[in-house]
């Protein structure tokens, strides 16, 4: 072969810049853009110019941090923990199950026998119950107390709680009897009972009402400074 030299020209690349579209070219072209806020370079998607006091505190995410979980009440039973422990994704204890109930201990027991009785399709709460769920429901509550029995509290009693909302102190949004025994409970529930507010009054008590004083009664009564008390008896002379 040959000896032939090829001469390749090399070429300084040009920087390449990012291409922008003034605002003003698109709203010819696009009528319906002149409603949003006059800009030098339009971003795709528009930026979210509200007030920060309208935007809800759950979906402010401040760097560092995780955003509060939403409130138990907007939770979906679907991706609540319940859901994992129906599809045997989550260990318990398991100590009752059949086709629609599932009866297990809880994890962090207020009792010596503390047990969840849960049915197996997703019911929020109470609040969310439907004429549907009564007989699943029902049924909780006889498997409830076929455990109380088994676990001998039919003759010294026990307690059936269920809990909705966050003033209920619901944690799971899935619908759970708690049965809960094997000692002595109290009642009310809460150990201490919230305190009344000051703004509003006792209902044991009744605002007294003002009586009013009239002029010829205070002008009856003798003034303080006016009346003279009894001589004192004088001790005779020793």
């Amino acid at each position: 072969l040959g000896s032939s030299t090829t001469s390749v020209s090399l070429r300084p690349r040009t920087p390449t810049t990012a291409t922008t579209t003034s605002f003003s070219t698109l709203t010819t072209t696009h009528p319906s853009l002149k409603s949003l806020p006059t800009s030098p370079i339009l971003h795709f998607p528009p930026p979210l110019l509200l007030p920060i006091a309208q935007i809800p505190r759950r979906h402010i995410r401040v760097r560092g941090r995780t955003p509060p979980p939403p409130p138990v009440i907007e939770q979906l039973p679907e991706n609540s923990l319940f859901q994992k422990v129906v599809n045997k994704e989550v260990p318990v204890d398991i100590v009752y199950e059949d086709s629609t109930v599932m009866a297990f201990v809880d994890i962090k027991p207020v009792a010596p026998v503390h047990i969840l009785i849960i049915p197996k399709q997703p019911i929020g709460g109470v609040s969310t119950v439907k004429k549907k769920h009564r007989e699943v429901l029902g049924h909780c509550i006889y498997v409830a107390r076929q455990v109380a029995e088994n676990k001998g509290l039919k003759d010294d009693g026990y307690r059936l709680v269920i809990n909705e909302g966050q003033h209920g102190q619901q944690t799971v949004r899935w619908i759970h009897v708690h049965l809960i025994g094997g000692q002595q409970l109290t009642w009310p529930p809460f150990a201490t009972p919230p305190p009344l507010s000051s703004s509003s009054p006792s209902p044991t008590t009744k605002p007294k009402k003002a009586v009013p004083r009239s002029s010829s009664t205070s002008s009856s009564l003798p003034s303080p400074s006016t009346t003279s008390s009894p001589p004192l008896p004088q001790t005779p002379p020793s």
